[in-house]
């Protein structure tokens, strides 16, 4: 167990990410956020507009000097500062282990390790933006769960449970989906980082059920570079984590299929979480992380240059 819950934080990352903000896109409760601002007819922070008057409106917010001067009613329109609720989900399945020392010549990070790394700093730039953030980690079961909260001591909590976790087990199952669609209360983001590797279509039917229930849902589709580019030689053993079975082969004999079953697999993903509202972005385990963070969150900002 770990005793330093920034044990994860990269600087170079959170400096990737230092002047970017993420931003709530959908509607949220009934009301358009942005950068932790919504636009209320009634009091708040700071006034910013007017619009014109619809029945049902509360008539203490109409400008009655505005309405002698044009002849149209119009009410008063506030900006209030509110907070985003943001909650990350980690598959911590026995798949994710794969990378590390036990299972490779190379030496490269698993992609569970890199899993940490992202959502401990995703986790610290949340907190900064003075946003609430919560996690869950799931293997067979469920690891931890941490409901959303700004303050300090949570934050290391979750740093800390990141930082612990270890991949085991198969993953997603009906008993973790109700455990995680019962335990998210306030709307807002989920962020759910996989390989997607469970049985079919299991991650895309939990953020599908959580999209259909107004979350606002970014699927992280996390590969190891191995598997994208299948760079092996000479016969090997290649052996499922998840179920144990195994084939001996020689990959120069299935590289072509494998390639081509891999770049299906993650087009259908893809394909299904646009269907139904996700937003998908895939990375591996070589890419750059903070840039990797820092021209996502300004292109789903839509300030991406």
């Amino acid at each position: 167990m770990t005793t330093d819950p920034y044990e994860h934080l990269d600087p170079s990352v959170l400096n990737a990410m230092d002047d970017v903000e993420l931003m709530v896109k959908s509607v949220v409760n009934g009301y358009l956020s942005g950068i932790h601002k919504s636009l209320y007819q009634g009091s708040g922070l700071e006034f910013i507009q007017y619009r014109n008057y619809t029945q049902g409106d509360d008539l203490k917010f109409i400008d009655w000097k505005a309405a002698a001067r044009t002849d149209k009613i119009y009410t008063k329109v506030f900006q209030e500062e509110t907070n985003m609720d943001c909650h990350i989900l980690l598959d911590c399945s026995a798949s994710m282990e794969y990378g590390s020392k036990s299972n490779t010549n190379e030496n490269t990070i698993s992609k569970l390790q890199y899993m940490k790394i992202a959502a401990s700093c995703l986790t610290y730039f949340i907190y900064k933006q003075g946003d609430k953030i919560g996690c869950t980690g799931f293997s067979d079961d469920i690891d931890h769960h941490i409901d959303a909260s700004n303050k300090k001591e949570h934050l290391e909590n979750i740093l800390a449970n990141i930082s612990n976790s270890t991949a085991k087990g198969k993953g997603l199952s009906d008993k973790i989906e109700d455990f995680i669609a019962s335990s998210l209360h306030n709307r807002g983001i989920v962020i759910m980082f996989s390989d997607c590797l469970h049985e079919e279509n299991r991650v895309i039917d939990l953020l599908k059920l959580l999209s259909h229930s107004n979350y606002e849902c970014i699927l992280i589709n996390l590969f190891h570079q191995d598997e994208v580019d299948f760079p092996f030689a000479g016969s090997k053993v290649f052996i499922d984590s998840e179920t144990e079975d195994f084939i001996v082969t020689s990959p120069e004999l299935i590289k072509e299929d494998y390639l081509k079953e891999f770049k299906t697999f993650q087009e259908n993903i893809r394909s299904q979480c646009i269907q139904h509202k996700i937003e998908p972005l895939t990375i591996s385990t070589k890419l750059n992380l903070g840039e990797v963070f820092n021209q996502y969150i300004r292109f789903r900002n839509g300030i991406y240059k």
